[in-house]
């Protein structure tokens, strides 16, 4: 379900404008698996802030046992990824290093948890008394997409974030099919039975009545900013 569309206008300059494009080919895979989930919700283009810092994350995924974030970048060329793993675009015929969008997400997840974490009480309903865990351990996962016509090069084993976005709805299926599959009684039993412990690694860990993941989006939206108008020279 689409909680929140993208509200950003169109850029006019030319890497602007090819970034609000590869947002709104994400945005439309969403929409096009999603949008008639009701326990997957989407928020588009979500913009929060925290002790300062801000995170503007693309796209947001909410499901019952965590969370993903899904950076769009605009490479419609060549993307390398060294062993390192570091960046580099192409564009005309010319290499360039870029920021890594992993650890650009990865940052975002910090702040969104700490976010979260610090609204546990309003987000998580009481058990007999006491509050339910916090969000230290919630699941907040990334995934990279990149444009359809993009191709991706790398040294040795290929980052598992990075991917076209063509290929980014059934990643985002999969991801949320592993934490149901080991969620709740259900789940435990499962794991209990599986010969391969690996399969439910990690999986879940929470399980979130489905009013919980829709105030958590609610609250996510109350604390949506948009971004200051730019000035003329800025």
């Amino acid at each position: 379900m689409i909680l929140k569309e993208r509200t950003q206008p169109t850029p006019t300059d030319r890497f602007g404008a090819a970034g609000d494009k590869a947002e709104r080919q994400v945005a439309h895979y969403l929409a096009r698996s999603f949008g008639d989930t009701r326990d997957v919700l989407i928020l588009n283009d979500l913009r929060v802030m925290h002790d300062g810092e801000v995170a503007q994350i693309d796209h947001l995924l909410l499901h019952r046992s965590g969370m993903v974030i899904i950076e769009s970048k605009s490479v419609s060329s060549e993307l390398f990824v060294n062993r390192q793993g570091e960046f580099t675009r192409s564009y005309q015929g010319k290499r360039s290093g870029m920021p890594s969008p992993i650890q650009q997400a990865k940052r975002q997840a910090a702040l969104l948890r700490k976010l979260i974490d610090t609204n546990k009480s309003t987000l998580l309903a009481k058990t007999f008394g006491l509050l339910q865990q916090g969000f230290g351990n919630f699941p907040i996962e990334i995934v990279v997409a990149i444009s359809d016509r993009g191709i991706i090069k790398h040294q040795g084993k290929r980052p598992p974030e990075l991917l076209k976005a063509d290929a980014l709805t059934d990643r985002l299926q999969e991801l949320v099919s592993h934490h149901k599959k080991g969620r709740g009684f259900a789940g435990l039993i499962r794991q209990t039975l599986s010969e391969n412990k690996k399969e439910f690694e990690g999986a879940g860990l929470y399980n979130l009545k489905q009013a919980q993941i829709e105030l958590m989006a609610q609250f996510l939206l109350s604390c949506h900013v948009e971004p200051a108008p730019r000035t003329a020279g800025s």
